[in-house]
């Protein structure tokens, strides 16, 4: 029986339903070396981000072959340094307005780019729904490889079922890649690539408190607490994040203090990945910024909460923090009422975490 990573009894039995009328395009053979292969993440920011560790795999492994991304628009900064961008837009993943319409332009508009670029091979690796499967079926790029945990797995060429979630998702993903594609692959390095202008190192500490789930927050007061603690200590705070609902927490944090800076939307995204790469730590709930600071080495504490795999997202590198409970992880999107994994995680865990580090 298949594996689905989809929470909703009601999605697990449409997915084994689609499944079930799909062709089977899986193939026995061995994968051609491809010239030109299309990487496929359309999840959000922080899976983007893990993504680049096995692009730089494989052109190092292959420094001639031709590659193209396709992520969603949100993403499309990250991979700019790393190959021709398509971007889809779909409506689960799409936090914005006009859902439906938006995914529908915006699939119509990469398909045709794909099949411009006549990719080899595509390898989608977010093993969960949604996926772009459909989408590489409908350009008829001769291999596909992913998962079938996500659904329309039948639709690719070649598949694994899931992910081992006692592994890192870009150990996953290295893993997905080396077992298709027949390169001569060297070590596997985790972290991501990020390339950006240098900056000189700068004694601040980098609190990011928003994440794209209001259930992963760790409360207010606390960020309040932690804020004027390190305030004392005479530390230098910039805050980051985006969006409304993130701006006024974070002034209504900082209100106050002496030594804080609030850089929420005021920086694009070269500068807030410039900005943690020349921080002294940083401190994150479960966001893109601990995938960002795991590329240069720079100490992180992440609070955690049990709605996720901890070790699969957990970046490298960094120390993560979260109540042991004996429900958590629960691994349930919905969460709990208490959320007491990560909102009871104290103000002096964080402090005396963040201070093993200088």
């Amino acid at each position: 029986m298949k594996t689905y990573l989809v929470k909703n009894p009601l999605g697990v039995k449409i997915l084994s339903l689609i499944d079930a009328l799909l062709p089977d395009c899986q193939r026995t053979e061995p994968v051609p070396p491809p010239s030109s292969i299309l990487i496929c993440n359309i999840a959000h920011l922080g899976d983007a981000v893990i993504t680049t560790s096995v692009i730089r795999m494989l052109k190092a492994a292959c420094p001639g072959i031709k590659i193209g991304v396709l992520c969603g628009s949100w993403s499309a900064d990250v991979f700019k340094h790393h190959g021709f961008v398509h971007t889809v837009d779909h409506w689960k993943l799409n936090r914005s307005g006009f859902k439906y319409r938006q995914y529908r332009k915006s699939a119509i508009r990469a398909l045709n780019q794909i099949r411009e670029q006549k990719y080899d091979a595509a390898i989608d690796l977010y093993p969960y729904f949604p996926n772009a499967i459909p989408l590489l079926w409908r350009a008829k790029i001769p291999v596909r490889i992913g998962y079938e945990s996500g659904g329309f797995g039948p639709l690719l060429t070649h598949r694994l079922p899931t992910v081992d979630f006692l592994k890192g998702a870009a150990e996953n993903f290295s893993f997905l890649v080396r077992k298709f594609l027949p390169f001569s692959f060297g070590p596997f390095s985790p972290r991501p690539d990020l390339p950006i202008k240098e900056g000189p190192k700068k004694d601040y500490l980098v609190v990011h408190m928003g994440t794209g789930h209001a259930l992963k927050e760790w409360p207010e007061e606390k960020w309040r607490e932690l804020a004027v603690a390190l305030d004392k200590r005479g530390e230098k705070i910039v805050f980051t994040g985006r969006g409304r609902h993130e701006k006024e927490r974070i002034q209504r944090v900082m209100k106050g203090l002496t030594g804080a800076v609030d850089c929420s939307d005021q920086l694009d995204w070269e500068g807030f990945v410039l900005t943690i790469k020349c921080a002294k730590a940083l401190i994150s709930v479960d966001s893109v910024s601990g995938h960002i600071a795991s590329a240069f080495d720079i100490p992180t504490v992440t609070l955690l909460s049990g709605i996720n795999p901890p070790l699969f997202w957990k970046p490298p590198g960094s120390q993560t923090l979260m109540r042991a409970l004996p429900c958590a992880p629960c691994l349930s999107s919905k969460g709990c009422s208490s959320m007491s994994c990560i909102r009871e995680i104290s103000v002096d865990e964080v402090l005396q975490t963040i201070h093993k580090f200088f």
